[in-house]
């Protein structure tokens, strides 16, 4: 056995006194979300980021694999980030994928709370054919309704259904349609006035300020979708539940469409809209931080669509022919 000497403990002691003195402070930030940027030569506060998505996919930060979405809750966490701009992507085969550019600051928690990733092929079924050119489609609790004429048939197309639940298929009268969706209540807007019923933009004398607008609310939580000819743009009322937070009464930058909008409803989640721009149909996301996520998902639409979220189920009007489409995201 050897002996250390008086000298050699001393050595030792001091040793381990001085690692303790340097590495204390670095456990102590660590331990309080800290870490060493090598860029900047300095400890800078952590940041952490955190998606849910619709399905278990696999997580992509710049490049690099880092995990997947859970196959229960479909998230995904990841902390202890520098503050820096990221490229977080979301990949599944047979799915489109997802991809944000975001920049973190330190501190920052960033969420993504309901990220949809949309099928590579969405289930779509010839559902109705009529005898005229449709003029609206509406749906309303268990009726798909259908204007402009007095015929309707259900397709005889003998394969399975992929949709769980069927509608009934009626038609009313157009004008009937018209007045039951029509709204009177104005909307104030940055202090314009805004006439769902006629819409435009219109000031304090009641003329117009630019070209027709429409507006579409999402029911209950203080968002509306706007739109015009070739622009849809979000407000909200209220300030939104995930971090960072939006504030009540911002206005998001517009979504820009190479074709005139004809129509514009909101998905069953309120984070995502359907677009009918030309005769193609947009999925969007209106989470602006990075890009836009815009899939077209139907094409060929001559006609208009409907949408029910109680059914998952989206129609589409192409000539004298109504399909189905399965958006069970």
């Amino acid at each position: 056995m050897v002996l250390m000497t008086t000298r050699q403990r001393k050595l030792l002691f001091w040793t381990a006194c001085g690692l303790f003195i340097v590495l204390s402070p670095l456990v102590a930030l660590y331990s309080l979300g800290y870490s060493f940027d090598f860029e900047t030569g300095m400890p800078v506060k952590t940041s952490s980021l955190r998606l849910s998505a619709n399905t278990e996919a696999n997580v992509r930060i710049n490049g690099v694999s880092v995990g997947s979405t859970s196959f229960f809750s479909g998230s995904f966490s990841q902390s202890r980030l520098l503050p820096n701009q990221y490229m977080v992507e979301l990949q599944k085969t047979g799915f489109r994928p997802w991809a944000k550019t975001v920049r973190l600051q330190p501190s920052e928690f960033m969420d993504f709370p309901k990220v949809i990733l949309i099928p590579d092929e969405i289930k779509t079924e010839l559902y109705a054919t009529v005898s005229f050119d449709p003029k609206t489609l509406a749906v309303r609790g268990g009726e798909l309704i259908v204007a402009g004429g007095p015929d309707i048939k259900k397709s005889k197309n003998q394969k399975p259904s992929p949709f769980p639940a069927q509608l009934t298929l009626i038609t009313i009268p157009e004008a009937v349609v018209r007045l039951a969706s029509a709204n009177q209540i104005p909307t104030i807007l940055d202090g314009i006035q805004f006439d769902k019923t006629l819409p435009s933009y219109l000031d304090q004398s009641g003329r117009p300020l630019i070209q027709p607008i429409h507006a579409r609310e999402f029911p209950g939580d203080g968002r509306t979708a706007w739109f015009n000819d070739r622009s849809v743009f979000i407000t909200w009322a209220v300030q939104t539940s995930y971090q960072p937070f939006i504030d009540a009464f911002t206005t998001s930058s517009p979504v820009i469409f190479n074709a005139p909008i004809r129509e514009v409803v909101w998905h069953k989640d309120g984070e995502h809209l359907y677009v009918l721009a030309g005769e193609s149909l947009y999925f969007i996301d209106i989470d602006f931080r990075g890009a836009i996520q815009k899939y077209v998902i139907a094409t060929d639409i001559s006609g208009t669509i409907a949408y029910s979220g109680d059914h998952d189920s989206l129609f589409v009007q192409k000539g004298r022919s109504i399909f189905r489409l399965n958006v069970d995201f």
